[in-house]
């Protein structure tokens, strides 16, 4: 059975997903492409609103509101 090779950023040699099975590797791919889109969608982004709602979305509730940002010139 091949493995989906997942490397850890602090160890590269190391696969992380060795260990997983198809389901759980079909559920990461999922995600992925996912978060994939919704990084590109953020490329796209044309107002700061929109910006943050996304990454909001990606961190599910965990960005900060765009009231709490303060701009510097």
């Amino acid at each position: 059975m091949d493995h989906p090779r997942v490397a850890d950023p602090a160890l590269p040699r190391l696969n992380v997903a060795e260990r997983w099975k198809p389901e759980a590797a079909d559920h990461f791919a999922r995600k992925l492409d996912i978060t994939l889109r919704c990084c590109d969608s953020m490329g796209r982004s044309r107002w700061d609103e929109t910006l943050f709602d996304k990454w909001n979305d990606l961190f599910v509730g965990y960005f900060p509101a765009l009231s709490t940002v303060v701009r510097r010139s």
